[in-house]
This record gives C-alpha cells, sequence and structure tokens, in this order.
C-alpha cells in the first residue's frame, strides 16, 4: 500500500513536470529583463565623439570610414566630419541614426563563441578576411565606448540557401530585416540581435550631399558662362532660367568628394551663379570619362544691401567659402547639360 502511494505521488510530480514543461516552452520567459536585454546597455550617443566604421572585404582588404565631431566648419556648431575626405562634413542624419540604432539594439538569444563558426554567422573580424563591419566608438577622451562586430542576417547565415537576390538587397542596404548576428570584439560569444543597422558603406552615402546653391533657388536671379578665352569662349553665354533649370539645380548631388588640389580646374568656361541678396557662386569645372568635377567659389559681389554688416550675403559668404572651398566635389554625368556650354 505504501508502494502505491509512493508511486501516486512520483507519478503526480512527472504529471506536474511535464505541464510545467509544456508551459514553459508554449511561453518561454525572455532571456534578460530590464536594461540587460540591450545589447550595449552603457551606451549614451551623447558621448560619442569619434566612430571608425570598417568593413571587411574578405580577400580584398578592408575598407575605412572614420567620423570625428568638430566645429571646423563652424564656429557656432560642431559636426561630423569624414576624415577620409579631407575632413569634409558627413551626413549628419545618417550617423545620428547610426548611434541611436545601435544604442537601441536589443539582444534575442546568445549563439556561438566558436571562432571556427564565425564565418557562418558573419562575425568574424575584418583584419582576419571576415565579413564583418566593426563600429568602433570612442568618446572625447579616446576611451572606447563601443566597439562590435556586425554580421549577417538572420536568414543569411548559409547563404547557399539564399537567393543571389536577397544577397545583393542585403549588401546594398535594401533589406530592411532587423534580426542580426553581432559580438563584442573582445567577446567570445556571439548573439542574435534586433537592430536596423546601415549596411550602405560607399562614401556617396556618408558624405553631406549639400552644394552651396541649395535651398536658394528662389533667390536665383542670373547665371551664365563666364569666358575662357583658352577654351573657344571670348564673352559670357547666358543661361535660360526657367522651372525645369531650377529644378535640375536643385536635384544635384554629388557622389564624392576630394581636396581641390586633386582636381586640374581651368580649362573650361566657369558657371556663375548670381542671386538677389548680392551672393556669387562660381562653379569651376573639370570633366572626365565618366564624370563631372566642380570646385565651388563663393563671392560676394556688390549690392544695394552689400554695405550693411547684417546683410544676408555678409553673413552666408565667409561660412560658405570655409565650407567648400577647400574641394571639389563629383557629379554623374547627367551635370553636363547643367555644368557644360550647350
Amino acid at each position: 500500500m505504501l508502494n502505491m502511494a509512493r508511486l501516486a505521488v512520483i507519478l503526480l510530480l512527472l504529471a506536474t513536470s511535464l505541464v510545467a514543461l509544456l508551459v514553459w516552452q508554449l511561453n518561454p520567459p525572455p532571456l534578460f529583463d530590464g536594461e540587460e536585454t540591450r545589447f550595449l546597455p552603457n551606451f549614451k550617443t551623447q558621448d560619442a565623439r569619434h566612430i571608425t566604421i570598417t568593413q571587411g572585404l574578405g580577400l580584398s582588404g578592408t575598407q575605412r570610414l572614420t567620423f570625428n565631431y568638430s566645429n571646423r566648419h563652424s564656429k557656432q556648431n560642431q559636426e561630423w566630419l569624414l576624415a577620409e575626405r579631407g575632413n569634409y562634413p558627413a551626413n549628419q542624419e545618417l550617423l545620428a541614426e547610426l548611434l541611436w540604432r545601435l544604442a537601441q539594439a536589443q539582444k534575442i538569444a546568445p549563439r556561438t563563441k566558436n571562432p571556427a563558426h564565425y564565418g557562418r554567422l558573419g562575425v568574424r573580424a575584418p583584419e582576419e578576411l571576415g565579413a564583418a563591419t566593426r563600429f568602433h566608438i570612442k568618446d572625447a577622451n579616446g576611451a572606447t565606448l563601443v566597439n562590435v562586430l556586425l554580421g549577417h542576417e538572420e536568414d543569411s547565415d548559409n547563404e547557399s540557401t539564399v537567393s543571389a537576390e536577397a544577397l545583393a538587397r542585403q549588401r546594398l542596404g535594401a533589406d530592411k530585416t532587423a534580426r542580426v548576428y553581432m559580438r563584442h570584439q573582445d567577446e567570445a560569444r556571439s548573439w542574435l540581435v534586433r537592430a536596423r543597422l546601415p549596411r550602405n558603406y560607399k562614401f556617396a552615402a556618408w558624405i553631406d550631399a549639400h552644394l552651396p546653391h541649395h535651398n536658394r533657388n528662389a533667390d536665383l536671379v542670373s547665371a551664365q558662362f563666364e569666358p575662357v578665352p583658352e577654351s573657344g569662349l571670348t564673352s559670357a553665354v547666358p543661361v535660360k532660367i526657367d522651372d525645369a533649370y531650377r529644378r535640375a539645380l536643385a536635384a544635384l548631388r554629388p557622389d564624392d568628394v576630394v581636396g581641390v588640389e586633386a582636381i586640374a580646374f581651368g580649362a573650361l568656361p566657369p558657371l556663375k551663379l548670381t542671386y538677389a541678396n548680392g551672393l556669387e557662386i562660381i562653379y569651376h569645372v573639370h570633366t572626365t570619362s565618366a564624370h563631372i568635377w566642380v570646385r565651388p567659389e563663393v563671392v560676394e559681389i556688390k549690392s544695394a544691401d552689400s554695405e550693411n554688416p547684417e546683410s544676408l550675403a555678409k553673413r552666408e559668404s565667409p561660412e560658405k567659402r570655409e565650407r567648400f572651398g577647400d574641394y571639389a566635389f563629383r557629379l554623374p554625368p547627367q551635370a553636363a547639360t547643367i555644368f557644360l556650354v550647350p
């Protein structure tokens, strides 16, 4: 009788355990609670002053983007500058988004800590012929705030099962899937993380795409090509300004920028744009087989208001010269319709 009672208790305990296991499987508890769900729980975006993005290109090596927070181009405001492009202003919105998304990244589940499997998840360091992208962020004193590796998205850990189109979308940054593999540089454990991070590391995406004439189309009063006798143009050629021309000017976006000394300007007639407030922008032009290069020269001309120290032209000219004067901008071939004499 005692044995039967013990057996009943054992069976009851087993049944209770099975029910509890079933409930746990259907409603598993979260791996982490509260702040610990964040992949970077101590990271504060406002502390970031230096950002280095290193993209792993496998046998082709690595590509690096380096950003520093500085007031070089504006005494009033600090902004992110791209070191690899002569400290030209970076895409501020994209960098702010990157920092915010890193801070919001959430752990989903732990993954391998075996280095032999890093390649499958894409979390092998770039310098080890890996495909990971490293985000290394420092504060004003040079102390590391973030040093993490971004790997493949969850559905691409086995590339043989993913379509070529899906892989291309991922590499171009078009795929918005939020589940990715990540690893802290100094830790063996990798993680499945919920985070939407930029995957387009071409320079065109990370430079400030504004040119000095942007947002000023309504004030444009004249446009003309200046004479350059060596080019065969001995007198100025006026340009008809209509809505189509204004739209074309507004749509111009550079896809690269270099120091002005790298491009041989001077052989082609420059385009001069004159504005109602007395501001004048002269675009010097150089062409290659595939691109148009321009160098903006911002000057101030005499106008009824130009003697007023508070005039818009006087306020704009120095700032624009400081921002654009040392750089040449590469534009796509379509820009020829704007910058070459018809």
